[in-house]
C-alpha cells in the first residue's frame, strides 16, 4: 500500500521506502480492505477518475447531456482540499460557458456540462500528489434534473495508469433538489 506518507506499508504493517518484498499489492489491499483485515484505514491516490455511465430517465426519455456542479475527496469526515488539483476529460466534450473545471472549483452555485451524445463520460482528477482519502461526494447542478447522473464508477490511482476500483453505483436515486449533495460515499 502506498502510505501517506508515501511510503509503502509492509505486511507487517511496518513503513518502506521504495518498493519492497512483502509490501501490499493494490489488488490485495482492496480485497484485503473488503475482506475485513485490511490494517489501514483508508487509501492514498494522486488520480481519480469519475466515470458516469447512465442518467436520470425522465418519463421516456433520456437526457443527451450530463451536468453536476461539484465533485469531492473526503478524508474521514471532511473534504480534502482541491486547490492543487487539476481536471482533464476523458470523455466529456464540454460546453463552452460550463467547462469541467466547474467541478473542483469549491462553488455548487458552477457547474460543468458534457454536451458529447454517448455515454459513458469521464473525467479524471490529478491531485498533484498521494493523498488520503476514505470517500467521496458530489453535488447536483442548478437546473434540468434529468441531466443528474444516476449510475457511475470512480477509480483511483497513484500513477495515472493502474487503476482500482473504488466505488460503483447503479440508478442510485439521486435527489430531485438541486445544488444538493449526493453522498458522502466510502470507499468499500
Amino acid at each position: 500500500m502506498i502510505g501517506f506518507n508515501g511510503g509503502l506499508i509492509g505486511k507487517d504493517r511496518t513503513t518502506t521506502i521504495g518498493t519492497a518484498i512483502g509490501v501490499w499489492t493494490l489488488g490485495e489491499q482492496v480485497k484485503a480492505r473488503r475482506g475485513g483485515v485490511w490494517p489501514i484505514t483508508g487509501f492514498a491516490f494522486r488520480y481519480f477518475r469519475w466515470t458516469i455511465t447512465a442518467n436520470r430517465t425522465v418519463g421516456s426519455s433520456v437526457s443527451t447531456l450530463t451536468q453536476a456542479s461539484e465533485f469531492r475527496i473526503r478524508n474521514g469526515a471532511a473534504d480534502v482540499s482541491m486547490a492543487s488539483a487539476t481536471i482533464a476529460a476523458t470523455t466529456i466534450v464540454e460546453s463552452g460557458g460550463t467547462p469541467i473545471a466547474n467541478l473542483i472549483d469549491g462553488n455548487t452555485a458552477t457547474k460543468m456540462i458534457s454536451i458529447n451524445e454517448t455515454l459513458p463520460r469521464s473525467v479524471t482528477i490529478n491531485m498533484g500528489s498521494l493523498i488520503a482519502c476514505t470517500g467521496y461526494r458530489w453535488f447536483t447542478a442548478d437546473d434540468a434534473s434529468s441531466r443528474d447522473p444516476v449510475s457511475w464508477t470512480l477509480e483511483g490511482s497513484v500513477d495515472n495508469i493502474t487503476y482500482i476500483l473504488l466505488d460503483t453505483k447503479t440508478s442510485f436515486a439521486v435527489t430531485t433538489t438541486r445544488q444538493a449533495e449526493v453522498g458522502p460515499f466510502a470507499f468499500a
